[in-house]
């Protein structure tokens, strides 16, 4: 019955590609209007590899769903999806399978055209079991060809990236995707079309980030307690944080060294933290250097509390604040915020850190006054976030902040959360003018206790709800040597996915006006609780803005 339905599908597949390739119009480059490429093109490329016995389920999602090993197999199925991406960007896909008996198979590209770009493939098959979920996060980096087992019973997903260079030329690529069994035959076929609109985002970013890398985190891992890493091992690193769109929030050499001259002129770093307790004599020689480079000095920052909790803090934040602006006039300076407390009558935290405060960075929480609010014992005059736009008028930075904390229903950038909510954040940062981030880890593999992240994402800490928060501040995984490059979360693709959505819609409100751009993502999420949306909305919604984007440029 299995073989007969397998042909009965292999045939359906192969009648579906009917179609010949059609070769896109190339946009013309330089001056004057540009051709968009045809917006009706099709490709067609049947297998013509002996087909396998393997039976089994086969489709292909979007990049950010997270796909429970032991999940069920979709309803509609389909093996084909267009990848929509700008010039210079990292967009893909996800390819699945669901075999009925366990199976060593193999993936491989057998179709892509001589002027594509590159790609990447990562396998998702190391799995924790989260509320009866099988779910994973380290997107292991596969070499084609190479054998992998799939459970009966279970799926097994592949990130396929694509990476375009600011040259590429818009257009249609096809690329073909076959799994293939112990005797070469062809388990599953996936076509997979990238779409390059026309469009290059702004080599210099507007949405700044702050993500931490912990040197003591790493070197506990390897070698224990109160050991060192070297150089080479923290930068490994933040480049690999950087190819991702976030900047470490510590530069690999002090300020004063000239090797962080490189950095901190690379667009890719938006910004670093200075460290605060060191001599007037070393904060002025930091602001001599800095202010000699505007680039440079608008990157920089203090941050000399974690986040301040308490009437004490807060005081003793400002005591530092002003020595600080003294000493280095104009450098930004931020304390995170996890709660808005009442310090006095009328008179709550925020109150009492502006002026000290240059850089508010309140979770996203806050934004809600049922949260920021809600322990005070008088009316604010004004929402949150009514004075956080008044505070970006009046020159202030806004960013946020992620921790293990707000809990449902806000998301929250943890393993078990939707991935599509957790793309959307970035969304709804754009919604409030929010324009960059701190994160707290990237690599708390020892919090309360030393944990192996590739054996459980569950560190010790519990969100508002008590309950359990896994993967918070594991954005990373470390290799058998140290000297490897890390291996990388799907957490954190998804974050630069939605920092460069953020990029593409700040230039699409530039050039197709803010009311127009305003009323497609409001309508995926009309509160920080309340997502409309659901993966298909979502998709359908980045689509139109791009094309209408591109079109909007060509004209021009």
């Amino acid at each position: 019955m299995k073989r007969s339905l397998l042909i009965l599908l292999t045939l359906a597949t192969l009648l579906s590609f009917t179609a010949c390739v059609k070769t896109p119009k190339a946009p013309v480059l330089g001056g004057g209007k540009k051709e968009l490429p045809d917006e009706n093109y099709e490709f067609t490329l049947p297998s013509e590899n002996p087909i396998s016995d393997v039976t089994g389920a086969a489709w292909v999602t979007h990049s950010f769903d997270k796909i429970a090993a032991n999940g069920a197999v979709p309803a509609s199925l389909s093996t084909e999806y267009r990848v929509y991406m700008t010039l210079g960007e990292t967009e893909g896909c996800q390819i699945a399978f669901r075999s009925d008996f366990n199976n060593e198979l193999t993936l491989k590209c057998t179709y892509k055209e001589e002027n594509s770009f590159d790609y990447e493939i990562f396998i998702l098959d190391v799995n924790y079991d989260i509320k009866g979920e099988l779910l994973s996060d380290p997107a292991v980096p596969y070499a084609e060809g190479a054998s992998f087992t799939v459970k009966a019973g279970n799926t097994l997903p592949f990130i396929i990236e694509f990476k375009t260079l600011r040259d590429t030329k818009a257009g249609y690529y096809p690329f073909v995707f076959e799994l293939r069994d112990g005797e070469d035959k062809t388990v599953a076929q996936y076509t997979l079309i990238v779409r390059v609109w026309a469009i290059t985002l702004p080599e210099k970013r507007t949405y700044q980030t702050s993500v931490v890398i912990s040197e003591k985190d790493i070197a506990t891992y390897y070698f224990g307690s109160g050991t060192e890493v070297d150089d080479e091992v923290y930068i490994n690193y933040c480049d690999m944080l950087l190819e991702h769109n976030m900047s470490p929030q510590t530069l690999p050499y002090d300020i004063l060294d000239p090797r962080a001259d490189a950095y901190m002129s690379d667009p890719r770093v938006t910004s670093f933290r200075l460290p605060y307790n060191v001599s007037d004599e070393t904060l002025k020689a930091y602001y001599n250097k800095l202010k000699t480079n505007p680039k440079w000095l608008n990157k920089a920052y203090f941050l000399p509390f974690g986040e301040c909790d308490t009437i004490e803090e807060i005081e003793r934040f400002c005591e530092i604040s002003l020595h600080l602006q003294e000493i280095c006039p104009g450098i930004k300076i931020t304390s995170p915020l996890s709660v808005d407390i009442q310090v006095d009558v009328l008179w709550d935290q925020i109150n009492a850190m502006k002026g000290y405060c240059t850089l508010w960075c309140p979770k996203l929480c806050l934004w809600d006054d049922e949260v920021s609010y809600g322990n005070h014992d008088y009316v604010h005059s004004m929402t949150f976030e009514a004075r956080m736009r008044k505070m970006m008028k009046e020159g202030y930075g806004v960013w946020t902040y992620f921790s293990y904390t707000p809990s449902t229903p806000y998301t929250g950038l943890f393993v078990n959360h939707s991935g599509l909510h957790q793309r959307l954040l970035f969304w709804q940062q754009y919604q409030r003018g929010i324009h960059g981030l701190i994160y707290w880890s990237t690599t708390a593999w020892n919090i309360f206790y030393q944990v192996d992240p590739w054996e459980t994402v569950f560190t010790g800490l519990y969100d508002n709800n008590n309950d359990p928060v896994y993967g918070d501040g594991i954005l990373f995984y470390p290799e058998k040597n140290i000297t490897d490059t890390p291996t990388v979360s799907q957490r954190m693709k998804i974050m630069r996915d939605g920092i460069d959505d953020i990029e593409l819609l700040i230039l699409a409100g530039k050039t197709l006006g803010s009311k127009w751009i305003n009323d497609r993502v409001n309508s995926l999420s009309s509160a920080l609780t309340s997502i409309e949306a659901d993966e298909e909305a979502f998709t359908k919604i980045r689509i139109e803005i791009g094309n209408a984007l591109e079109k909007a440029l060509a004209n021009k």
